[in-house]
């Protein structure tokens, strides 16, 4: 299929690299499915732990995603038993968990949140947006204070 895009034109997109979020993403529940994009963007090569989350319905709709492991070793949410359910994990070390960043234009104050991981389930390609009851991680955490300013810059 073609997937037209705003920020990478026309892609071609094999139907199996889609992934379905049955629940959409908070706040683009329109869009429901997804596909994982790591073509450079503003002429610059994007790293191997970034990836573009590009919605097919809605060409205007991306996310730059993380695995957060690269910056927040530590970072072990406990995912609700329902989430697991939706994208069908028994375990959720069976699943894929990425974070959604938030690239200003000073790319050294670029953000994560941490409070709504994304869970992939790989194998059915389904994927559902954890929202978090506590406070133990925030919505908005710096990168810049788990990488160095270097790796900050190359992302944006």
């Amino acid at each position: 299929m073609h997937v037209h895009t705003a920020r990478f034109g026309r892609i071609e997109v094999e139907e199996d690299r889609v992934i379905t979020f049955p629940r959409g993403i908070y706040g683009f529940e329109h869009c429901r499915r997804f596909f994982l994009h790591r073509e450079p963007f503003r002429g610059r090569p994007v790293e191997a732990w970034l990836a573009w989350l590009q919605s097919v319905e809605d060409g205007d709709v991306a996310f730059l995603v993380m695995d957060p492991a690269v910056a927040f070793p530590t970072y072990r949410p406990a995912v609700p038993k329902a989430d697991l359910e939706t994208v069908g994990l028994a375990a959720q070390a069976d699943g894929a968990l990425l974070v959604i960043a938030v690239v200003p234009p000073d790319t050294r104050d670029i953000t994560v949140n941490l409070r709504a991981p994304l869970l992939v389930n790989p194998a059915e390609r389904l994927g559902v947006q954890v929202i978090l009851e506590d406070d133990a991680y925030p919505l908005r955490q710096p990168l810049s204070s788990a990488m160095s300013k270097g790796q900050a810059r190359m992302i944006g």
